[in-house]
């Protein structure tokens, strides 16, 4: 049968002992201390963490934990324009007690932390190991916005360690309004529509080729302006048709091609007015009840004028 093995002198000064077991252990025994390989796949769920010791390696329950691993990302977001980079960082260690107290010691992998990306346009250059229990890679964006999952790999006995983070790539955005959203449906009335288009850091993108289309295809456009400051606008003419129409802005310049919609409702009815209203009445209401006052006082004064008139001619000479 083979032995047990205690690492007798690591005890001492205060240091973790570590059981190890010799070629031919027990079955039950490595059982009960070491963990499978399965418990290395799905030993644990945290986030960004999975830990575990490796089959064959026992950990005395006294004296100390299995290996941790963790991962962060310096940026989080980055552009996805090709060349914008971040640090990622995954760092291995176990909990030993060191003078009766639980504390976090750097640990190791048998051979450098591998790290992975889901998107296949990412590059992810060489790990370093930039400190105790501490490895290091750069990663270089794509040109695809969204988001990718970085995954460090790190081998131990009879295992792999994993841990996930994820990166954020931004990449322009688009948008379109039109003022006002209502007109007549005349074939006369007009709108403006006014798309802005931001570059991937967020900042105003002028220069790009955007095209205005409408589900109407009764509704007429003018040449697009651009304005130099990432807006691009245009006018809009009504069809004869009583609708709401969608109005789409297309930046053809990036690869894929980004679109934005917006409505514009086109009724039988005049085109939206703002008029002050009463509550209790209506436009129509409102333009009689002033057009009955003149009416009123203006009858009022020349019946006055012409009583006026009557007395004057009743006086003596």
């Amino acid at each position: 049968m083979g032995k047990f093995v205690r690492a007798g002198a690591a005890m001492s000064a205060g240091v973790a002992g570590t059981a190890l077991l010799a070629t031919g252990a027990p079955a039950a025994l490595a059982a009960s201390n070491a963990t499978t390989a399965a418990d290395l796949e799905h030993g644990s769920s945290s986030p960004g963490t999975r830990a575990t010791t490796g089959v064959g390696q026992a950990v005395a329950p006294a004296f100390g934990l299995g290996k941790h691993m963790t991962e962060s990302l310096n940026p989080t977001s980055i552009p996805a324009d090709g060349a914008s980079t971040s640090q990622v960082t995954a760092d291995v260690f176990t909990f030993q007690r060191i003078n009766g107290q639980k504390t976090r010691v750097p640990a190791s992998c048998f051979s450098n932390v591998v790290f992975t990306s889901s998107d296949p346009g990412e590059t992810v250059g060489a790990t370093s190991l930039s400190g105790p229990g501490t490895y290091t890679a750069t990663i270089t964006a794509s040109t695809t916005p969204g988001q990718a999952t970085i995954t460090a790999k790190c081998p131990v006995i009879g295992g792999t360690l994993f841990a996930h983070a994820t990166l954020t790539q931004t990449g322009p955005m688009i948008g379109v309004i039109v003022t006002p959203s209502s007109i007549r449906a005349d074939g006369k009335s007009t709108s403006t529509g006014t798309c802005t288009v931001t570059n991937s850091s967020g900042k105003p993108k002028p220069g790009d080729t955007v095209t205005f289309t409408s589900s109407d295809s009764g509704e007429k456009f003018s040449a697009v302006t651009d304005h130099g400051d990432g807006t691009y606008s245009v006018i809009i003419n009504a069809s004869k048709a009583v609708e709401t129409a969608t109005i789409t802005c297309t930046d053809t310049t990036v690869d894929p091609h980004l679109s934005a919609t917006a409505s514009l409702t086109q009724t039988s009815g005049p085109s939206a007015v703002q008029v002050a209203v009463p509550a209790t009445g209506s436009a129509s209401t409102t333009a009689g009840v002033v057009g009955a006052l003149f009416m009123a006082l203006g009858g009022g004064l020349f019946a006055t004028a012409r009583r006026c008139r009557r007395l004057a001619n009743r006086l003596p000479g």
